[in-house]
């Protein structure tokens, strides 16, 4: 299988982001007499938009217009403090890098506001994408597959030439949703809890609509008792269109393009295969 063009998540994929809108959601929540949150929890907040995140960070029943308020209030801390810890995950540039010489389309998509979107990836990741897409007015965010379908028109590809690359549950939707492919990543903030995300059998229908969350097919115990690097080919689960096979059907993924983690979860660019340390 080769793929055209790949399609990025951007927080928890590209970007480590989650200190910053920490530290901005807290100071929203300090700000308005609200208690603050753990790390954890704003980990678990995110991704689905900023107003998600903070309608989740507030009690419960918190009225609208206080809502409001700690939204405009994150909004503005965050646009003037939205890169003081903000970091690309390891290797990431060399992987865009690489992907680009392959001579695949990259783009992004996020349902980070569209201006807070377009300033990262300017500033992280200038000239290494085609196009870039955020939250705007009018456009169903993720998991709805508006952005990621207007991507593709914007680039000339269709689906089955695309791969969608994200870490959380509604990058799983999304890519499924849109009929794309789907790499889901184990470092970000729950690639691993995303990677094992079921699907209703209403959803595997077509070639295309195959969900293609990716792991390290190793054996980690073994490695460690050997105590040594062991390499295992990334892979990738079909689930056949007629309700789900008893055991998964496993199959190669396309081999030059496939992002690789370490058991530390950085990204490595050693593409058809991932190396556990």
């Amino acid at each position: 299988m080769t793929y055209k063009a790949a399609i990025f998540d951007l927080d928890g994929t590209l970007l480590n982001t989650i200190e910053d809108l920490h530290t901005s959601i807290n100071y929203a929540l300090h700000t308005n007499g609200f208690p603050e949150q753990t790390l954890e929890q704003t980990t678990s907040n995110v991704g689905n938009g900023v107003r998600q995140l903070v309608h989740r960070s507030l009690p419960m029943g918190t009225p609208t217009d206080q809502e409001e308020q700690v939204f405009s209030t994150f909004s503005a801390h965050y646009g003037r403090n939205y890169r003081e810890k903000t970091v690309p995950y390891p290797r990431v540039m060399e992987m865009l890098h690489a992907v680009s010489a392959a001579g695949m389309l990259r783009a992004v998509v996020s349902n980070k506001p569209d201006a807070a979107v377009q300033k990262l990836v300017a500033i992280y990741f200038p000239g290494l994408f085609n196009a870039v897409v955020g939250e705007r007015e009018g456009i169903r965010r993720k998991p709805a597959p508006d952005t990621v379908d207007a991507v593709m028109e914007a680039l000339g590809v269709t689906p089955d030439e695309c791969v969608y690359v994200g870490d959380s549950e509604v990058d799983v939707d999304t890519a499924r949703n849109a009929k794309t492919d789907c790499i889901c990543v184990s470092w970000g903030y729950r690639g691993k809890a995303a990677s094992r995300t079921p699907a209703p059998r209403s959803s595997w229908t077509t070639r295309t609509s195959w969900q293609t969350s990716c792991w390290a097919s190793n054996h980690r115990r073994r490695a460690a008792s050997r105590g040594r690097r062991t390499t295992a080919r990334l892979i990738a689960v079909r689930r056949r269109s007629r309700g789900f096979p008893r055991a998964p059907q496993f199959v190669p993924l396309y081999p030059t393009f496939a992002p690789s983690f370490t058991k530390s979860e950085a990204l490595t660019s050693t593409y058809g295969s991932a190396t556990l340390t």
